[in-house]
């Protein structure tokens, strides 16, 4: 089959999710030879190119440039999103997403069957690298930004939207199911689901999320209209602000946005505005996709796209009630009067599972801050303050908002009756936070 070059797509393959059929759907139209993976140094599934480039000369450059001339048009792998986003831009980044539950039971009968997997499901859903794991492996951007993000429930309807979007003829393939005699999501107790539901918390709210997004985007598409992919970043008494931009095919035009305030139309506005806070994402239209909108009120509002009346989700919680304003500050040293603190940070939760927050540099935004995790004065682990935190961004606290963090205790601290939680800057013992463990 002959067809068009296309410019490259990235596809993040979280495990169990139906990855493997969309990647063996892709291969089937495109040819294998279009189709590069990366899964490690190890992996035998890793392609030559991706090892050389990657992982031989650490030159992800080199390898956009020979993928470019060899004609490929699609990289998966199990990989983080923040690996490949600068070189394919937020619009050509792809993935699938799972309810938590059913993903882990999948992932648990396949390490079971193929590795030996000898651990009960309780123990094996606790394990820190299975802990949120779909929220970590996207947490460079909020999923409305990325090129699409489908569902393994609903594959079907994700399949046909990316066929829309991309301009794909994928088949829809059912690939890599499990034996009928394995485990089973059915199979779990309400314990075992109550702990999922906390533990996997993030993945369960991310679930959700992408559940709006596909059900928004399914209509939009069977009705005619291009979907549009927005937030809305922060609203308060003086402005609503965020960021619109089109799916590939209409990308270069501006969205039309209205205002709504107890459902009638307050204010029209286009989202035209640079967002160079967003550079990393490599935005459609060069980054002119910001808008802002005069308010008078923070109650009943609503943003939806003109001509189609899409709703633009709030924040990240997508449940139409503004950002909160963050607030809290860190002990430390008083800097001098006017002087700018080093860091920055907060401590949204900490319970007998995670402690949730968020660190900044003001003085040096580009830097990573990395915390340390000590209960009752013992040092139990180290967490590095990147994931999207779009409250920070909106109070004007980081750049991009790339400054979250989340620690998942290890079992033997759990097991622990200890309650003093404190959170350090690497390297920086007078910077701490401080808090109690909600037991």
């Amino acid at each position: 089959m002959t067809k068009s070059h296309n410019p490259a797509v990235f596809v993040v393959h979280i495990p169990k999710t139906a990855g493997t059929s969309l990647r063996k759907a892709a291969e089937r139209y495109l040819s294998s030879g279009r189709v590069e993976y990366d899964y490690g140094s190890e992996s035998d599934d890793t392609t030559p190119r991706v090892l050389r480039h990657v992982y031989e000369d650490g030159d992800h450059f080199a390898l956009m440039e020979d993928m470019e001339a060899a004609g490929a048009e699609l990289l998966v792998g199990h990989v983080p999103l923040a690996k490949y986003l600068p070189l394919f831009g937020v619009s050509r980044c792809l993935s699938m997403v799972r309810d938590p539950a059913g993903r882990l039971v999948s992932e648990f009968n396949h390490l079971t069957r193929s590795k030996g997997l000898d651990t009960p499901f309780e123990d094996f859903l606790r394990r820190p690298n299975q802990l949120n794991r779909q929220t970590r492996l996207l947490a460079a951007v909020p999923p409305e930004a990325m090129g699409f993000v489908g569902l393994t429930e609903r594959y079907a309807d994700s399949v046909r939207v990316l066929n829309k979007t991309f301009g794909w003829k994928l088949r829809c393939l059912d690939l890599n199911r499990a034996p009928s005699d394995r485990l089973r999501e059915e199979d779990l107790g309400p314990e075992v689901m109550a702990e999922i539901r906390e533990r996997h918390a993030r993945d369960v709210r991310l679930h959700e999320r992408v559940q709006r997004l596909l059900r928004d985007r399914v209509e939009l598409m069977d009705a005619g209209h291009a979907f549009v992919h927005g937030l809305v970043e922060s609203a308060n008494q003086k402005s609503v602000r965020g960021w619109a931009w089109y799916e590939p095919r209409h990308q270069d035009t501006a969205v039309e946005l209205e205002l709504l305030q107890g459902g009638d139309v307050v204010a029209t506005t286009a989202a035209v505005q640079p967002r160079p806070d967003l550079a990393s994402w490599f935005l459609p239209r060069r980054g002119y996709v910001g808008f802002e909108f005069a308010a008078t009120g923070t109650t009943d509002l609503q943003v939806r796209v003109r001509g189609t009346g899409q709703v633009l989700a709030f924040g990240a919680g997508d449940d139409g009630v503004p950002p909160r304003e963050v607030s809290g500050r860190i002990e430390h040293a008083d800097p001098g009067a006017g002087a700018e603190p080093e860091f920055l940070g907060w401590v949204d939760r900490a319970d007998r599972f995670s402690v949730v927050g968020w660190a900044v540099a003001p003085r040096n935004p580009a830097q990573t801050v990395n915390v340390r995790l000590l209960l009752d004065g013992q040092l139990v682990g180290r967490a590095r303050c990147d994931e999207f935190r779009p409250d920070v961004l909106e109070a004007g606290k980081h750049p991009t908002g790339a400054c979250g963090f989340t620690f998942e205790w290890p079992r033997s601290a759990v097991r622990q009756q200890l309650r003093e939680v404190e959170v350090r800057i690497e390297a920086d013992e007078m910077y701490r936070f401080a808090t109690e463990v909600r037991v």
